[in-house]
């Protein structure tokens, strides 16, 4: 009996004895394992800490060296997010302490003048980087004056606004300073601003329209038309004309038949970066609507116009230009901000309709009128939805 309990002891110290010993290599193993492997990555570790350190006193330095550069580009990331006082801060430094030394000019590309022409959009996922695309300014060369003049435009300072876009001179690419003189007697909003508007505001450009969460206009409006068309053919084609962000495209992806082509219509590059992320359209074209009018004579089973002709007062022409492209028995739906009197309204940077004005250019056309309402939004803030069939 005591040799099996000093046989069962010595077991079992046996045992505790090895599992420690165990664990113990285990231990020394792993560290062992984790010495080595910092040994092995401490060289690319060390020369990446390297090189991020050279990058950000790189930076600095640049920043540090190119004052007006870093201001100006700040001032327009500014511009671009409605922080409009911290754009104008940041756009008066350069201005004061900068401007002596530069010949104002804005080159062409993103922010200058607009060549003719559709331009199809790739499906690629675009980025933050395509909407304010800084590589297409000459900062060494472009007039503060000139964004100074855009950003007291936006700010409804239509006398600051001018006097910049009087001293940028030759830098007004746009031409928005003679614009502004002249306003009263503009039938259109030239299509150079237009474009730039659209751009500069895109990014919260949704917001038009979603200050009543009860009354949402995009889906009011794609509701509308759905009520009001009975038929379509197998494979039909859509066309909206001014496409925007993407905000009825995206309402039209949900509640239309399926077996459709979708193309879009947009002149604003920065508004486009968010209708392709949203992989809406089939395709995109970057082109003005007047332009894209002119050029092409594809027709389409439904053309849908959401506050995109707001830029000119001739709506008879554009709605006949329209019916031409739209197939018999098609539809072409539009909502338009409506007030007592047609006018161009400076503040909210279009024109603003009476109901009969629409009426009457209507009227003008073959267009057979399904449906119609009034939406309000807020007190000042109207639109009229029409639903139209091409009969014949």
């Amino acid at each position: 009996m005591l040799l099996y309990i000093l046989t069962k002891s010595n077991f079992i110290d046996f045992m505790f004895g090895s599992k420690i010993i165990y664990n113990s290599y285990g231990l020394i193993k792993d560290k062992m394992k984790s010495c080595y492997h910092f040994c092995k990555n401490f060289p690319s570790w060390y020369m990446e800490k390297i090189f991020t350190l050279i990058n950000y006193f790189t930076d600095v330095k640049y920043k540090v060296t190119h004052l007006k550069e870093t201001n100006l580009k700040l001032g327009i990331e500014h511009l671009y997010k409605n922080n409009l006082n911290d754009a104008i801060l940041r756009f008066k430094l350069v201005d004061k302490f900068f401007s002596n030394s530069d010949q104002a000019l804005v080159n062409s590309g993103e922010f200058g003048a607009r060549s003719d022409g559709a331009t199809p959009i790739s499906n690629r996922r675009a980025t933050r980087d395509d909407v304010t695309n800084f590589s297409s300014i000459d900062y060494n060369s472009c007039q503060v004056n000139y964004w100074l003049g855009w950003t007291y435009f936006l700010k409804n300072n239509y006398q600051k606004a001018l006097y910049h876009l009087q001293k940028a001179s030759e830098s007004d690419p746009v031409k928005l300073g003679t614009f502004l003189q002249n306003y009263n007697n503009s039938s259109d909003i030239p299509s150079q601003i237009w474009h730039q508007y659209r751009n500069l505001t895109a990014e919260y450009y949704n917001n038009k329209f979603c200050s009543n969460k009860q009354l949402y206009l995009p889906h009011n409006f794609v509701s509308r038309i759905m009520s009001g068309i009975t038929d379509l053919p197998d494979n039909y084609r859509i066309l909206e004309l001014g496409s925007n962000t993407g905000l009825v495209g995206a309402e039209v992806k949900k509640r239309f038949p399926d077996s459709f082509t979708f193309t879009g219509v947009e002149s604003s590059e920065a508004m486009n970066v968010f209708a392709l992320n949203m992989n809406i359209y089939d395709n995109i074209l970057e082109v003005s609507i007047p332009d894209f009018i002119k050029q092409h004579s594809n027709k389409y089973d439904v053309i849908l116009s959401f506050n995109a002709l707001s830029f000119t007062k001739n709506l008879s022409t554009y709605f006949n230009d329209i019916y031409s492209i739209v197939n018999k028995l098609g539809y072409f739906a539009f909502c338009l901000p409506i007030n007592n009197v047609t006018n161009l309204s400076l503040k909210r940077k279009e024109f603003i309709f009476a109901i009969t004005d629409i009426k009457e250019a209507l009227s003008q056309t073959k267009f057979t009128v399904l449906s119609s309402e009034e939406l309000v939004i807020e007190k000042n803030d109207k639109y009229y939805m029409v639903v139209c069939k091409k009969n014949h």
